[in-house]
């Protein structure tokens, strides 16, 4: 036996996981693995014999019934909209039997008549019509089973996993003992992530029959995600026994074997279930993968290219939800077969043999080497750039996986994914040979997105549309371009035209536009995209963002019960306690919110979360209890300056100057560019009555930020106090223009325009003050004001100007 190398392992289970094992296996239904049923010889001449009947019969050709069974011909053919025609055309007036086609078939009902339909348009994504359907045959008859499980089934495609859970706990009344309510209950409770649920609902429909092959092979399903192998060998020997064509648990069995490490018995059971179904394209891809292994090239290249053609085509239509790696293969396994290929056909087998034993390098050498003796070959090429060692990034993980809505100024950058410059610079010249390949414009989209290059991504993006429209990843490419753009009606426009036409959209297609919706403040549709995330595959940022959602429509107790999900998903995560603790705030209750924050620290010992705890304390005014949290960030890390504000901060507010003064100093000489340090060193001064020292500190604070309001705020102060008036009103201005919302500035503007000895000019700016702030809304400040203007009055200090601005404006 061949030695298996640990990485040939990953590499096969991977490769299964990704190509269909994800989609097809742990999907909702089992119907890929299971298409050959009810395909037996007699059931194939009953059909010939039904089409010669209606052949040559003109006599019934008119008849409702006539319609139906053509329909059902169409309908295995694949041509549901032809089949829709005939099977209207079918429906009953009334339930008379017609004897002659009952000799052939089993007589059908209005009921047939509108599952048929209800599948068809299923089939053609049609759903509110499918359900329409149903519903007419449930009408037909309360007690058509089939019917239930179709609607339900519909909600599912639709992800509406909560309202076919609700639809089918109402069934339940009516098939107390229905194994095909319970198989489908468990279906939903798997996709929804609940095991331990979906468990239970599959062992009621065991129970209820043990040969239900569909459910056993579910509890197989969830043995394998649960990693309790055991329990799905148990059950997978028991179907291979009875099950009449058990190639499904055949393909099951071979996974196991592929995890355990056990490569020719699972090659023995996928041949097993290739000869009894030839036509399951699933099973023949795993296969063609390990004919590779065995060096059965001829065979494994038929396989590959049937098996990739099958699970990627309808109607000889390449499927618009590939990704730019699955059109590739796609190209490689039509091109290679085609005339004058045999050298080409040769390297593809050398390369998927490395391939499946993880021989990165030797590809790498092999295509090499045939670029030198070939240089022209874009084949090699292209084959080049789907190497493994050679892929230069993952495209937009951040924004697939974990995309944060909380960003204080914009979208998270992409930069720091480092680019390959062979693969740029490849991709560039395979475009410059040929610009008719639409692979090659999804590609040069990610290199000039990852370098930020947006409008370019555009450019390219819309190129690949134009070329051929109907390919969602040129979309989504787009997309994520006008969303770095911040163009968030055309990001909408290109994620929502993806979430309409997909059968099953990504989930990183809900977050761009959820995301979209978000920064365009479209709050509701934001929490209705990531709702559809929610019902399917979600992580900690998902139930974060729904999170913030509703934090910004003020439904608080809705955004806590996102935080806390995505806390116990991820309890490490500053941003999730950070924004529960907000959330507290805004509702009033300081105390949890510290509490929240000391949670997320013991949880996470996050030194950032010390921080966030003393600064949250600090605002509340709980100097002493937020100096004991500066301290301990300090005791961790003596260099964090921010840290050493923070605690110069509260000392100053306690009012012990000297160490404020203290502390400010250590700021400044460990970050001497960092203007607030200065500027806090000023307020020290300002306090205790130095104006001179407030005034050269708050000048130092300047010289870093020329727009510092603070810094500008404290000179002007400073220099009234030194009746140094002409200083204050210049300082005065520079703090309005650099502030120019802030009313408290605007009013010590005119006090100084006032001591400057100008009643006109301080009059006119206290006219426009109050046309602008309202009197009633801005009490305080302005009770303020004429307090301070009182006082100046009393030290006889333009006590004249004084007193008429207060008569005329106070």
């Amino acid at each position: 036996m061949i030695f298996l190398p640990k990485k040939l392992i990953l590499i096969l289970v991977l490769t299964f996981n990704s190509m269909f094992y994800a989609n097809i296996v742990f999907s909702q239904d089992l119907k890929s693995i299971l298409s050959q049923e009810g395909k037996d010889n007699s059931e194939v001449w009953k059909k010939e014999r039904l089409n010669y009947y209606l052949d040559n019969q003109s006599v019934v050709t008119n008849k409702p019934e006539s319609f139906f069974y053509s329909g059902n011909d169409k309908l295995r053919l694949g041509l549901y909209k032809e089949a829709i025609d005939d099977y209207k055309k079918a429906i009953k007036d009334s339930e008379k039997i017609v004897e002659v086609i009952s000799t052939l078939e089993k007589d059908y009902s209005n009921t047939d008549v509108f599952m048929n339909l209800s599948q068809c348009f299923t089939q053609l994504d049609n759903y509110d019509s499918a359900i329409y359907y149903c519903e007419r045959a449930i009408e037909e008859d309360k007690y058509y089973e089939d019917a239930y499980m179709q609607k339900a089934y519909i909600l599912l495609n639709q992800n509406k996993s909560k309202q076919a859970l609700i639809f089918l706990d109402e069934a339940e009344n009516i098939f107390p003992e229905s194994k095909k309510l319970y198989y489908e209950k468990g279906n939903i409770y798997l996709s929804l992530g609940k095991v331990s649920k979906a468990k239970k609902y599959i062992r009621k429909s065991i129970k209820i029959d043990p040969d239900f092959e569909e459910a056993r092979l579910l509890l197989v399903n969830i043995h394998i995600l649960t990693y309790n192998l055991e329990g799905a060998m148990r059950e997978l020997r028991r179907s291979i026994k009875n099950a009449k064509n058990p190639q499904a648990s055949l393909f099951f069995r071979a996974y196991i074997y592929l995890i355990q490490n056990k490569l020719s018995k699972a090659y023995n059971d996928l041949n097993k279930a290739y000869i009894i179904d030839t036509t399951n394209y699933t099973i023949g891809y795993g296969l063609s993968l390990l004919s590779f292994y065995y060096e059965n090239y001829d065979f494994a290249n038929k396989l590959y290219r049937e098996s990739w053609n099958g699970l990627n085509k309808s109607d000889s239509v390449i499927s618009p939800e590939l990704e730019i790696e699955d059109f590739e293969y796609g190209y490689f396994i039509n091109e290679v077969n085609k005339d004058g290929y045999e050298k080409e056909q040769k390297l593809l087998n050398e390369v998927m043999y490395n391939d499946v034993h993880g021989n990165q390098k030797e590809i790498t050498n092999i295509l090499d080497n045939f670029l030198k003796e070939n240089p022209d070959s874009q084949f090699a090429k292209r084959l080049e750039l789907v190497n493994e060692d050679f892929k230069p990034y993952q495209m937009l993980v951040i924004l697939e996986n974990n995309v944060s809505f909380n960003f204080e100024d914009d979208l998270p950058s992409v930069k720091y994914f480092s680019t390959n410059t062979s693969y740029v610079n490849l991709v560039d010249e395979l475009l410059e040979e040929d610009s008719s390949q639409i692979s090659f414009y999804w590609r040069k989209c990610e290199n000039e997105l990852i370098k930020s290059n947006y409008d370019t991504t555009l450019y390219f993006a819309t190129r690949a549309i134009e070329i051929d429209s109907t390919f969602f990843i040129s979309y989504k490419l787009r997309g994520f371009a006008e969303l770095y753009k911040s163009d968030y009606e055309k990001s909408i426009a290109d994620f929502k035209y993806i979430a309409d036409n997909s059968r099953s959209p990504e989930n990183c297609v809900y977050r761009g536009l959820a995301l979209s919706y978000y920064k365009s403040g479209e709050y509701r549709n934001s929490i209705k995209c990531n709702m559809e995330i929610l019902d399917r595959d979600p992580n900690s940022w998902d139930y974060y963002n729904t999170g913030l959602a509703y934090e910004k429509l003020n439904v608080y107790d809705t955004a806590l019960l996102c935080y806390d999900e995505a806390i116990k998903m991820k309890s490490r995560k500053r941003d999730f306690y950070k924004s529960e603790a907000r959330v507290y705030m805004s509702m009033g209750d300081t105390l949890k919110a510290i509490g929240v924050l000391k949670q997320g620290y013991d949880q996470s010992s996050k030194f950032i979360l010390l921080v966030d705890i003393a600064d949250l304390l600090l605002e509340i005014k709980d100097y002493e209890e937020a100096l004991i949290y500066y301290e301990k960030t300090k005791k961790i890390d003596k260099n964090y300056t921010y840290g050493v504000l923070g605690v110069a901060n509260c000392k100053r507010l306690l009012g012990a100057n000297k160490e404020a003064i203290k502390y400010y100093d250590i700021a400044i000489e460990q970050l001497p560019e960092h203007a607030f340090s200065y500027y806090g060193k000023a307020l020290v001064y300002y306090s205790s009555g130095d104006y001179r020292a407030a005034m050269e500190w708050a000048l130092e604070a300047e010289k870093l930020n020329d727009q510092y309001a603070e810094a500008f705020d404290v000179i002007a102060k400073s220099a009234f106090k030194l009746s140094r008036y002409n200083v204050s009103y210049a300082y005065g201005v520079k703090a309005v223009k650099a502030d120019p919302g802030n009313l408290k500035y605007l009013l010590q503007l005119g006090e100084y325009t006032l001591m400057r000895g100008s009643y006109e000019d301080a009059a006119n700016l206290y006219a426009q003050i109050f046309e602008k702030y309202k009197f009633e809304e801005y009490i305080s400040d302005y009770l303020k004001a004429k307090e301070r203007l009182r006082k100046m009055s009393d030290l006889n200090i333009k006590t004249e100007n004084i007193k008429k601005v207060i008569v005329e404006f106070f």
